[in-house]
């Protein structure tokens, strides 16, 4: 069974417990927008937080590393902090990519990660909406957002819809971290490792920003299908 309830956070914002019950356990989603902690159990079957987050407003605030925020209208580096589309030209706030800055990264200096959405609760989801008027942070027409939290089961899932009134750019995610030894055994992310099914990667520049064409995965220093096999190797029970 799924409940979800709304509570006061900080007295700045609100947030939505997404409780799953499950045999007198549960798993628990906060968010106002952020996802503050996230449940599960681990390999021994004890219940932990996967996620990091703060217990208040101003420690989001402060240290504004996107800590599990919806981010916007674009998400990652735009380069140059301009794009041209349909033959027009537009210039972004930049706010990344050395001193002075010159990218603009998820969605400038006022982010969808920065702004109060509109939220609803419908059963097992909680729905959030936004409106970015045209020209916010320099993209072209309005945007209006749907992203939809849900917990189904087991299944935690973030549903994203966005429809504009002219054509535009738009990339939305998610920007929690995830620490898969959870908060009773925190460290580094040394022992993490992830597969992923492909022969080419982008590369990118001093600045994160992708180069032209692809780059075989074996082709560098990278090694990258040979280190997760070496580490595998290393440390497999």
């Amino acid at each position: 069974m799924t409940s979800i309830t709304e509570k006061e956070f900080e007295r700045q914002a609100g947030y939505f417990e997404l409780r799953w019950y499950h045999s007198g356990k549960n798993q628990t989603e906060k968010t106002f927008k952020i996802i503050q902690s996230l449940f599960t159990k681990d390999k021994t079957g004890e219940w932990d937080d996967i996620v990091t987050g703060f217990d208040n407003m101003e420690e989001y605030q402060v240290k504004s590393k996107f800590f599990g925020c919806i981010v916007g209208r674009y998400a990652n580096r735009i380069g140059g902090g301009k794009f041209s589309l349909n033959g027009m030209n537009y210039e972004l706030f930049k706010n990344n990519g050395g001193d002075p800055p010159r990218n603009s990264l998820h969605g400038g200096k006022v982010g969808f990660d920065k702004k109060f959405w509109e939220a609803k609760i419908i059963e097992n989801e909680v729905e959030l909406r936004l409106s970015s008027e045209d020209g916010d942070e320099g993209y072209p027409g309005k945007l209006d957002v749907l992203v939809t939290y849900s917990l189904v089961g087991d299944a935690f899932s973030i549903k994203y819809e966005a429809t504009s009134d002219s054509d535009t750019v738009v990339n939305l995610t998610n920007h929690t971290y995830f620490n898969l030894d959870g908060h009773k055994n925190w460290s580094t992310l040394d022992n993490h490792s992830m597969t992923i099914n492909a022969d080419n990667y982008v590369d990118v520049d001093e600045f994160a920003i992708p180069k032209d064409g692809l780059t075989d995965v074996r082709a560098n220093a990278y090694e990258r299908f040979s280190r997760v096999y070496s580490w595998w190797k290393r440390n497999r029970p």
